[in-house]
């Protein structure tokens, strides 16, 4: 899967121009505004073929491919034909299920309250606790290809939730071992979710997926 993802960002790269605007899309009758997280840049506007190849990761008959975002730094090194390391992305996707629906703020709460229960619940069954960063140095986890660590619940606001684990997937940068943040939000009553990936080697990665993800929902928030 990394593999595909990375020839489909070299699709993209090669017509890629500046960043712009923020990134508009269709969710139902809404037109929602994604802003480009920081340092990161949406290439789907530019490659009809890459964009087409990316959405083919992630669409099937229960989820959409919404947006993606990845460093400019990926880019410039897709472009001088030299492997990224790819190791911090965004993507956005949305049930298609739920596409029709808008969400009101008692069905909005309700649905975080269900959200919180079950990532408190999987916390009770696999708990890696505080110093993930130091635990993974010293070789005391060991999670599986596919795996999901819960690391808390955190960042609620009034539309969205966020929830942290520690995964490992195949073929990723450095050990394999990745942060997750998913944020599930709603944008005029729309309801996306939201991956904020690291590659993880410290707690540090932990606390940049919490804070990019925070500030982007922020800043989603803002122009919606």
């Amino acid at each position: 899967m990394h593999t595909r993802f990375l020839s489909c960002l070299l699709v993209l790269a090669l017509a890629l121009p500046a960043a712009a605007a923020p990134t508009l899309v269709t969710i139902g009758e809404a037109n929602i505004k994604l802003p480009e997280p920081a340092g990161f840049i949406d290439p789907t506007p530019f490659s009809a073929e890459g964009a087409q190849r990316l959405r083919a990761l992630v669409d099937n008959d229960k989820q959409r491919f919404v947006a993606t975002f990845f460093l400019q730094g990926d880019v410039d090194e897709l472009k001088l034909g030299k492997m990224p390391g790819m190791a911090r992305v965004f993507s956005l996707r949305t049930m298609r299920a739920m596409e029709e629906r808008k969400f009101g703020p008692g069905e909005i709460k309700d649905i975080k309250e269900t959200i919180k229960r079950k990532h408190e619940e999987r916390r009770g069954s696999f708990e890696i606790g505080g110093g993930a960063g130091r635990k993974l140095a010293a070789d005391q986890i060991d999670l599986r290809v596919g795996e999901l660590a819960p690391l808390g619940v955190f960042n609620e606001t009034a539309n969205s939730v966020s929830v942290a684990f520690l995964t490992k997937k195949a073929g990723a940068p450095g050990n394999g071992h990745e942060v997750l943040v998913q944020t599930f939000i709603f944008l005029k009553g729309k309801n996306m979710l939201m991956h904020t990936i690291s590659s993880f080697r410290s707690d540090d990665d932990i606390a940049w997926a919490r804070a990019a993800s925070a500030e982007w929902v922020a800043a989603a928030t803002k122009i919606n």
